[in-house]
């Protein structure tokens, strides 16, 4: 059974993070408007967010998807409304059953249907566009080397 991994990101603190951003930047920028039109991509390929289903990893947990370099995706505004409107909002899992989202429910990478165990671990938001930041699950395992007998 597939366990949330205990560094991937909740939906609050992702929408925190991202309100905290706009508050600080929206005056420099020239209004709250421009701050929420600034861009937003993965930092992998230059995939780019567009919206949240349940993780057929975990159906209680969400799934961010992505869309390829170059193609539509979202800006750092709409990323905040399709976190927000997830608060309270009641998914389905990928085999059946009703899930309710809250602020504390782990967001994970992955378009719908599939499970890659892409965690997020933050966002890193820049002046005029942002990357959110990605880790596989698997590579915060401890890795280990089997033991060799000395040679002779």
């Amino acid at each position: 059974m597939i366990q949330p991994g205990l560094d991937t990101i909740t939906l609050g603190d992702f929408i925190g993070d991202i309100e905290k951003w706009i508050a600080h930047n929206e005056q420099e920028l020239g209004g709250r408007e421009k701050a929420e039109g600034s861009s937003v991509t993965f930092d992998f390929a230059g995939a780019t967010p567009t919206v949240l289903n349940s993780w057929r990893g975990v159906y209680l947990s969400l799934a961010l998807g992505y869309s390829a370099a170059g193609e539509s995706g979202m800006n750092v505004g709409e990323l905040l409304d399709e976190l927000k409107s997830a608060v309270g909002k009641t998914y389905q899992g990928w085999k059946g059953g009703d899930y309710v989202m809250d602020r504390d429910t782990e967001v994970w990478v992955d378009n719908t249907g599939i499970v890659t165990h892409t965690m997020i671990t933050g966002i890193n938001m820049g002046k005029y566009s942002s990357v959110i930041l990605t880790r596989n699950e698997y590579d915060r395992r401890e890795r280990r080397t089997r033991d060799l007998p000395a040679s002779e």
